[in-house]
């Protein structure tokens, strides 16, 4: 049996960092969404228990170093399972843009590898097992919109709001190691929140999500990594120039996220493209239901609690 599903990416609408816990890693909260834009991934039973990786598309780590091959792998550890795979993977998404996207390939392959390997897992062990592997990694288990908190990987599904606008995503031709621009963070020591709190936190950036007002939206690493990467300052004058209402750095950087008018976003990206300012992307929110329903036709379903 054989296995094809999209790997889509995700924006955060606002990112808070609240401080630094006592276990090293920042606390923080955050309003993820996936959007359409999506790497592929094959999966090929193989008859022993080895994880072979082929790749095209955009230049990714290999080996043991990928996160599909290390979701895999975990898998095995944490199951007992002996059954292999062959990943192929067509990689669409830049990488180091703050978008997810080797996230969005290990929580696929925990799902595909569920299905393939009859493992019969429910969503509380995946999410456990997803944890491991990175902050972001247990969104895309479920998609839409979500709150993350903690270190990003505790998750609050939310109902997705009626205002669904066209985003345009500026990827600026270069990577962003989200541990070098969280490195650029000063701030002092944070206690874990608790989900009243993350929710009540949250509440008016996902009421400025529904009214679109962008410019409530705030990501609390922007002005460091901006400070780090000139190129980035001087692309979003160039996108607000143009009249975008708002440009907002995509998690850790380094695509730009630009919101307006739909004139406004047409001659963004034409500016983008004739000066060669970065590869410039229109792309679309995708709810829950419309993130489950086209896992489902890809042979995914999500697991129950």
């Amino acid at each position: 049996m054989n296995l094809s599903s999209p790997s889509f990416a995700k924006i955060n609408w606002c990112l808070k960092v609240q401080g630094k816990r006592g276990d090293g890693f920042h606390e923080v909260l955050t309003l993820l969404q996936s959007i359409d834009l999506s790497d592929l991934l094959r999966f090929e039973l193989l008859s022993d228990s080895r994880i072979r990786l082929s790749l095209e598309g955009v230049p990714v780590a290999e080996g043991e170093d990928n996160l599909a091959v290390r979701a895999a792998r975990l898998l095995q550890v944490k199951t007992g399972c002996r059954r292999g795979v062959r990943i192929h993977l067509d990689k669409r998404i830049p990488v180091g843009a703050g978008l997810g996207g080797g996230s969005s390939n290990a929580a696929v392959s925990l799902l595909a590898l569920n299905a393939l390997w009859e493992l019969g897992l429910v969503y509380r062990e995946l999410a456990e097992i997803a944890s491991e592997l990175g902050s972001d990694v247990p969104f895309f288990l479920v998609g839409g919109m979500a709150i993350g908190w903690g270190r990003g990987e505790r998750i609050i599904p939310l109902p997705p709001v009626e205002f669904a606008p066209d985003l345009l995503l500026i990827y600026p031709r270069f990577e962003v190691a989200a541990g070098f621009a969280y490195s650029r963070l000063k701030v002092g020591r944070s206690s874990e929140l608790t989900a009243e709190e993350a929710e009540t936190r949250i509440r008016p950036f996902h009421t400025a999500v529904a009214n679109g007002n962008w410019e409530a939206l705030e990501n609390d690493l922007e002005a460091a990594v901006l400070q780090e990467f000139p190129l980035l300052s001087a692309l979003q004058r160039e996108l607000r120039d143009v009249g975008c209402r708002k440009v907002l750095l995509c998690g850790s950087g380094s695509t730009l996220l630009a919101l307006g008018s739909p004139e406004s976003l047409d001659e963004a990206k034409k500016r983008c493209d004739r000066k060669n300012l970065g590869k410039a992307t229109f792309c679309n929110a995708i709810s829950k239901d419309q993130y489950a329903r086209r896992l489902k036709r890809a042979g995914l379903s999500m697991p129950e609690n």
